[in-house]
C-alpha cells in the first residue's frame, strides 16, 4: 500500500534541485523539498519528471515570480546547484495542482 503525504496550507520554504539518475552522470527530473517552518526538522520531499513541468506550475499558481524562476533556471542548468525559494504561504489550490495533496481514502 502506498502512503501519501498530506500538506495543509501554511508557510513553507522550498528548495528545488536536479535529481541524479541511477548512473550518476546525468540528471533526470527534479526534487522539490518543502521545509515546514513550524517544525524545522521536518522536510517533505517530492519528485517531478522535469524542471519545465514544475516551473510552469509554480508560475501559473503564483508560488514563484518570473525573476525567481529565471534565477532557478540558471542555478539548475549547472546540473548541481539547488535553488532556494523564499518562505511563503502555500495554499490548497496550488498544492492540489502540483499533486502533492491527496484526498483521504
Amino acid at each position: 500500500m502506498e502512503t501519501t503525504t498530506r500538506l495543509t496550507a501554511g508557510e513553507y520554504a522550498a528548495i528545488v534541485k536536479p535529481r541524479a539518475s541511477r548512473t550518476g552522470s546525468r540528471f533526470h527530473g527534479v526534487t522539490l523539498v518543502l521545509k515546514v517552518n513550524s517544525i524545522p526538522e521536518v522536510d517533505l520531499t517530492f519528485q517531478f519528471p522535469s524542471w519545465r513541468f514544475l516551473r510552469q506550475h509554480l508560475l501559473v499558481f503564483g508560488f514563484a515570480t518570473p525573476k525567481e524562476l529565471d534565477d532557478a533556471d540558471v542555478r539548475l542548468s549547472t546540473g548541481r546547484q539547488p535553488f532556494l525559494f523564499s518562505c511563503r504561504r502555500w495554499e490548497v489550490p496550488l498544492i492540489n495542482a502540483l499533486d502533492l495533496n491527496y484526498p483521504e481514502p
